[in-house]
């Protein structure tokens, strides 16, 4: 007599019973053998009967549903029973959604007269223990926010961010304005870095925890999501692209200065398929998002970076350095952003070590270890007081390698500061020579002569700082917001009565 077969295997010519065991409609059939598969050349008799003297209570059999979210495909597998529901306006004849026969997901309208609800996707977000990181995520969210989208954010957190400090509760709420609130979740996942090994690369393990953590919170609030939003394209935008064409959702993703690499660009095409469209933040991000990943310009909104004018505006130099126990007597020289090679604070330092009388601001944190006797400041710090910190300093540098729309550099603009930064096309559409001493970002002779340049001509620091800050009006976060809420509701076919 034969075991019982492993549930879930499959039978030629059976169906199942209520308890999932095989009922033979006639007809000798193979036994299942590994995996489920028949094995030529034997067969039973008939019916299977269990090695048992009395029959275990009859439980409902549960098939086992297919992982839609990683393969993309019918929208309604992706949830828990008791969450499905069909997509608004996509329900057919029968209550359950409709999936799209092919290509993008399908663009359905939402009831006018409600908010917009949005869930954000991103792995940069700031927290307790790492408040500068991923903070122009949390301005373009608290922006929308007071502007009326319900906004939610799903954060997925690394065990591994262990090292900065402990992590963030599970869920929290902030409130960036009267009458607007924004639920963060963080789900913790196990990270294995990004390491190749011969033809394997970790990022494979990487992604599929975070896929996996930002799953679980979804499927909680799919039903009160209209949008999802994934900040980068890797990982988030992958994620958001397949839950999207998952769950019959528009899914729309940014692209900045995030790295892909070349294995990605072969992929592109199948993460990507399943996005509504790009928020590309320079129109050279546009051009790559068209010629390497194959999407219509229709489909790409260039949106460049804003600024929160309501925090990053000028103050009284002598004031902030009085609140910031800096020194009164010197030229202070500031950096923002990520310790690391790309953006160039080792280069910042080594630049300023002859010149007398100037000392260095470092916001920020990252793996490069820095220490000069020159630092009067270092540490990593929320944006409000960043935006004190530039307000105190007489000029900024950034000699970095490589941005998609700096965020850096617009807030240093809007706090009235000339800028010392890099040559290239990478910040040709936001730098101009009027606003900013261009240097070869490699080069520290140039970065050296820039800098003493400015520190020696006080009336050129305020020529070019009053400049800045009339040029940091084209950068402003609020129609910024505003002009990307409008074309997701567009590209989405949702007529959202959105309060102005």
């Amino acid at each position: 007599m034969g075991r019982a077969p492993r549930r879930g295997a499959r039978f030629r010519g059976a169906h199942h019973g209520p308890r999932g065991l095989p009922q033979h409609g006639g007809g000798p059939v193979c036994r299942a053998g590994r995996g489920g598969r028949p094995v030529p050349g034997q067969r039973d008799a008939g019916p299977h009967r269990p090695h048992r003297e009395h029959p275990a209570p009859e439980r409902p059999h549960r098939p086992v549903e297919p992982r839609a979210l990683r393969l993309g495909v019918h929208p309604r597998l992706f949830l828990p029973e008791r969450l499905r529901e069909p997509a608004r306006g996509l329900a057919g004849p029968d209550g359950h959604g409709l999936p799209r026969p092919r290509g993008r997901p399908g663009r359905p309208t939402g009831a006018v007269g409600t908010a917009m609800r949005v869930a954000f996707v991103t792995n940069l977000y700031p927290s307790a223990s790492r408040p500068h990181y991923g903070t122009f995520v949390q301005q373009l969210v608290w922006e929308m926010a007071r502007q009326g989208v319900e906004s939610t954010v799903i954060a997925p957190t690394s065990f591994t961010q262990l090292r900065y400090g402990r992590l963030d509760p599970f869920s929290r709420e902030e409130v960036p304005g009267p009458g607007a609130t924004v639920r963060i979740y963080c789900p913790r996942f196990m990270s294995a870095s990004s390491v190749r090994i011969g033809r394997f690369n970790t990022w494979t393990l990487t992604y599929r925890g975070f896929r996996k953590a930002a799953e679980r919170v979804l499927s909680r609030i799919a039903p009160a999501v209209d949008i999802l939003y994934g900040h980068f394209l890797y990982p988030s935008g992958r994620f958001v692209a397949s839950a999207g064409r998952a769950l019959n959702k528009p899914a729309f993703a940014a692209h900045g200065d995030d790295y892909i690499s070349d294995d990605d660009l072969e992929r592109g095409g199948r993460d990507f398929g399943g996005l509504t469209g790009i928020v590309a933040v320079s129109e050279r991000n546009r051009r790559f998002c068209q010629e390497k990943l194959g999407f219509s310009p229709s489909d790409i909104l260039v949106a460049p970076n804003g600024v929160d004018r309501t925090v990053f505006h000028p103050r009284d130099r002598t004031e902030m350095r009085q609140k910031l126990g800096l020194p009164p007597d010197r030229i202070l020289v500031m950096f923002a952003g990520h310790f690391i090679e790309r953006k160039g604070p080792d280069r910042v330092l080594e630049a300023i070590r002859p010149l007398t009388g100037v000392g260095a601001v470092m916001a920020g944190a990252g793996p490069l270890r820095l220490d000069s006797p020159q630092i009067v400041f270092k540490d990593s710090v929320p944006n409000a007081r960043v935006a004190e910190l530039l307000a105190a300093c007489d000029i900024f540098v950034l000699p970095t390698t490589n941005e998609g729309c700096c965020n850096a550099l617009l807030e240093a603009f809007a706090c009235g500061l000339p800028v010392v930064t890099s040559k290239g096309d990478f910040n040709d559409e936001i730098v101009n020579d009027a606003v900013a001493l261009r240097v070869d970002p490699m080069n520290i002779a140039e970065i050296r002569s820039a800098i003493a340049t400015l520190a020696a001509d006080p009336l050129l620091r305020e020529k070019m700082g009053a400049r800045a800050l009339q040029h940091s009006l084209h950068f402003d976060l609020k129609p910024r917001a505003r002009r990307i809420m409008d074309w997701m509701a567009e590209m989405s076919g949702q007529a959202h009565g959105i309060p102005c």
